[in-house]
């Protein structure tokens, strides 16, 4: 398993971002969570043949801040594509998800992932999911705060794109802006949804969305000691 990344020199000193790109780091155990708790390499099986191994699936991750999320990938997928519109000094490529502003001026580091999984800013989610379903060839899968399923705008577009599932979680998943931290706390309620991709022909779409609850348990069963490395030593990947 491995993670790919475009930029020949990791740098030592983390970085912070404009507080406008809205990042909040995904806790590791969150990620897990979607791939224990949603079988998204089940859309595999009805494309001919059986599900596609762990090892042969790539997914791009394309607002990888400092690499919490993507790590946690790997230990699924056998290549893991990591970039994000801002250099966070860990070797990923810089490279704008949405062509808004390529501030790297370089192409995308893969063109049709199988998955594209990431936590998007909020401000930009539709617009994330939307590129996502265009370029996936078997799903999609998106952290958001679960006041994103609301509002006549996202109606329409869960009408176009209805979600295979929703990943609701019975605990909080406490992020905070600009870094990880293991004590923080939220009130904010956090869901994951997973489309499966129009690529994958009749095997996607459908128009019936199934709600899942990820147990209270989650955090306690699924952190990892490890996954709260010190952001002072510089780069994750």
């Amino acid at each position: 398993m491995t993670i790919q990344n475009t930029s020949s020199a990791v740098m030592s000193q983390r970085r912070s971002p404009p507080r406008a790109l809205d990042y909040f780091p995904t806790p590791p155990w969150a990620t897990r969570a979607l791939l224990e708790h949603v079988n998204i390499r089940g859309v595999s099986a009805g494309m001919g043949g059986g599900e596609i191994p762990w090892s042969e699936l790539t997914v791009w991750e394309p607002a990888c801040g400092e690499g919490h999320m993507a790590r946690v990938l790997a230990e699924r997928f056998g290549r893991v594509v990591v970039s994000d519109v801002f250099d966070y000094g860990i070797g990923a490529a810089v490279h704008d998800f949405l062509g808004v502003n390529d501030l790297a001026g370089s192409p995308a580091p893969v063109e049709r992932p199988h998955f594209v999984i990431t936590n998007p800013p909020f401000s930009a989610g539709q617009q994330f999911i939307e590129h996502a379903l265009d370029i996936a060839t078997m799903g999609v899968a998106m952290l958001v705060r679960t006041a994103f399923l609301e509002s006549g705008e996202r109606y329409d577009l869960f009408q176009r794109f209805p979600p295979r599932f929703v990943a609701q979680f019975s605990g909080r998943v406490p992020m905070v802006m600009g870094r990880l931290d293991a004590a923080a706390s939220s009130a904010t309620a956090y869901c994951w949804i997973f489309w499966k991709a129009p690529a994958c022909g009749i095997f996607g779409g459908g128009r019936s969305t199934s709600l899942l609850w990820i147990p209270p348990d989650a955090r306690a069963r699924l952190e990892r000691p490890g996954d709260y490395p010190d952001q002072t030593e510089g780069g994750l990947l």
